[in-house]
């Protein structure tokens, strides 16, 4: 009977340490894996912050053109204006009646 005691003592310690080095090993192997979850998010983060540096500077252009097109359009305007002021005057009006009638509907 005593040794029936014995071992129901040392099993639950036994149990007990089993228990702790497998948490051990489970923690580690978290650890490991965060570690290399997080260095693929970063080298993700990384290439995906190269490809929206290389689009800004792939818009960069057409959109400087498309200003420089849009200012040399403002300049011929005001310069048609400045030349017809009466056939602006009505032309803004005839827009005007058109656009209340459009409205109206």
């Amino acid at each position: 009977m005593a040794k029936a005691s014995s071992d129901n003592t040392t099993k639950p310690g036994a149990l007990k340490d089993q228990i702790e080095e497998l948490t051990a090993a489970l923690q580690a192997l978290a650890k490991a894996e965060g570690d290399e979850a997080l260095a693929t998010a970063k080298d993700t983060v990384r290439r995906l912050a190269g490809q929206a540096s290389r689009l800004v500077e792939d818009m960069a252009g057409p959109t400087e053109d498309l200003e420089a097109a849009a200012r040399r359009g403002l300049s011929r305007l005001e310069s048609a204006v400045r030349e017809q002021p009466l056939a602006a005057v009505g032309l803004a009006a005839a827009a005007g009646v058109l656009l209340a009638l459009l409205v109206r509907r």
